[in-house]
């Protein structure tokens, strides 16, 4: 009598019949096509059959094993799955659903989330901020000349945030306490607000030429530029707040505040670096190494200060009292500009002849780029308003 594994289909009673016992092939030795809920794996085609259509174990109804990311909650193993691998929504990448202290900031919900219970650091306990600096980064800005424009770039992939038109032959940029930006311009500091993007200028009268120069610090605004003998310090509504007399001429450059309060100026002319104690107090020139045509100045929460120099396309480090400590080729063919360091230490290096921002980590390796038609400003904004 006809009987399954004979190797003879039996019409009507069987759809297969191969003549094995193999339940990993095509024909299992029930007699029946191999099909996705059988109970048997088909070799190379099957990850697993279970037998059943419940998609919460370890093997799906797809006859797929299940995973992380499937888009189908894998009951006691994981609390979720979105089925994307987006780590600042409800469930991050990991299939386990946010919460406070998992390294994942949950947007709109967390501000900060640095995965450890340290409670006096920078990302309290709670996942709130107790710095702008928390995630050790902020946002790029950078300041076009050609482009009449300032734009804000993502701290992680540099994916371009916002535009801010209305500006004019803008020169040097930073960012204010009051949700604007404070862009140096010819003879005027035009305010930038973030929100409603609209501009004013302050300071007419009160500081000349182009103002390669502009760093905000404790509500004030330092400015400095050609032709100006010193760096003319504003109040926030561009209101007279006195001056910083340079010892080194006219062609002054950059300033910048160290991480205690050091202030330092850049000249390219007369120079390279000068510096100031806290509290404005003259301490004395500093340089070294080669540095000349000083432009950009910066500061590392080290202590040490960054000069950039125009036309020999490199930057200087020096120690924070001005011992030079070396130089870093920069590629971007000469005509660097200003300068910006995060919280990370991480530097942007404005390449004006180049069209670009080159990004350098805090060991002075090249990480990325940013590509934008004549970058003379460069600052970091720690948070968007």
């Amino acid at each position: 009598a006809a009987s399954c594994g004979d190797g003879f289909i039996h019409e009507g009673v069987e759809t297969c019949d191969d003549g094995n016992d193999v339940d990993t092939d095509d024909c299992p030795a029930t007699c029946q096509a191999a099909v996705c809920g059988d109970g048997f794996v088909y070799e190379g085609v099957e990850a697993c059959d279970d037998g059943n259509d419940v998609n919460t174990d370890a093997c799906l109804d797809t006859c797929e094993a299940a995973s992380c990311g499937d888009g189908l909650v894998y009951e006691g193993v994981e609390t979720c799955d979105d089925g994307d691998d987006v780590d600042t929504d409800d469930c991050p990448s990991t299939c386990e659903t946010a919460t406070c202290g998992d390294g994942f900031v949950h947007e709109g919900v967390e501000e900060c989330d640095d995965g450890n219970d340290v409670d006096d650091d920078e990302c309290a306990n709670d996942c709130t901020a107790t710095s702008s600096c928390f995630q050790g980064k902020g946002y790029l800005v950078v300041a076009s000349t050609s482009l009449n424009q300032a734009r804000i770039y993502e701290p992680t992939n540099l994916g371009l945030v916002d535009t801010f038109t209305g500006l004019s032959g803008p020169q040097s940029v930073a960012p204010g306490p009051d949700g604007k930006l404070y862009v140096g311009q010819n003879g005027v500091i035009r305010t930038v607000d973030l929100v409603s993007k609209q501009t004013a200028d302050i300071g007419g009268g009160l500081v000349s030429g182009n103002l390669y120069g502009t760093t905000v610090y404790e509500n004030k605004i330092y400015a400095s530029g050609s032709g100006m003998p010193s760096v003319k310090v504003l109040n926030l509504d561009g209101s007279d707040a006195g001056n910083v007399a340079s010892p080194s001429g006219t062609n002054l450059r950059s300033t910048a505040f160290g991480p205690a309060g050091d202030f330092y100026l850049s000249s390219f002319g007369g120079g390279p670096g000068q510096h100031w104690n806290p509290g404005l107090a003259y301490d004395g020139p500093f340089g070294g190494g080669g540095l000349g045509s000083a432009f950009g100045v910066t500061t590392r929460s080290t202590g040490d200060v960054i000069i950039a120099s125009q036309n020999n396309a490199a930057y200087y480090v020096f120690a924070q009292d001005g011992t030079f400590k070396k130089s870093v080729a920069v590629a971007c063919g000469g005509q660097i500009r200003n300068i910006a360091a995060d919280c990370a230490d991480t530097l942007y290096v404005g390449c004006y002849g180049a069209n670009k921002v080159v990004v350098y980590d805090a060991n002075d390796s090249v990480t990325g780029e940013v590509a934008i038609t004549s970058p003379a400003g460069v600052a970091v904004l720690p948070a968007l308003p």
